[in-house]
């Protein structure tokens, strides 16, 4: 005689179940009386299971090389979003990447872009607007006008 039992089950999700915990292990045990031997149980091998989660990193960069900017340049970002190919990773599914742009910069467009499977790259270019423009800081800016000239006298 051969019993078979099939069931299915969820696997929790405490903290304690992560891609870097140990696998979830399960054995099935039949236990039975024998009117001879009496109590009997008999365990299965273990069967085993891994957890699996998202491994999800994330880069911003600008097209400055570190230079300063002026008010009114474009500097374009770019924020590239990627979910790792490791073991024990998952599909990140209904994921959304925000990035909160701070004051002092506006956003003038996106360029959303898939450049691989798991790896999204949004570029986007900002500038600061004109009503926060500050003095030039390089000493290259225009050149002020002498008392003379801003009352219309001559040099």
């Amino acid at each position: 005689m051969t019993i078979v039992m099939t069931f299915t089950a969820k696997v929790a999700d405490p903290n304690t179940n992560t891609r870097s915990s140990e696998n979830i292990t399960n054995t099935g045990a039949a236990t039975w009386t024998d009117p001879v031997l009496g109590a009997q149980t008999r365990t299965s091998a273990a069967t085993a299971v891994s957890v699996v989660e998202p491994l999800i990193s994330q880069t911003k960069t600008d097209d400055t090389a570190g230079l300063r900017v002026v008010p009114d340049q474009i500097v374009t970002y770019t924020l590239k979003t990627t979910n790792s190919n490791a073991a024990r990773v998952s599909i990140a599914h209904d994921t959304t990447v925000v990035d909160h742009v701070p004051s002092g910069l506006t956003p003038i467009g996106a360029a959303p872009t898939r450049s691989a499977p798991r790896a999204h790259t949004a570029a986007y270019g900002c500038q600061t607007p004109a009503s926060r423009r500050s003095p030039p800081r390089s000493g290259r800016g225009p050149r002020s006008r002498s008392a003379a000239e801003r009352t219309g006298g001559s040099r």
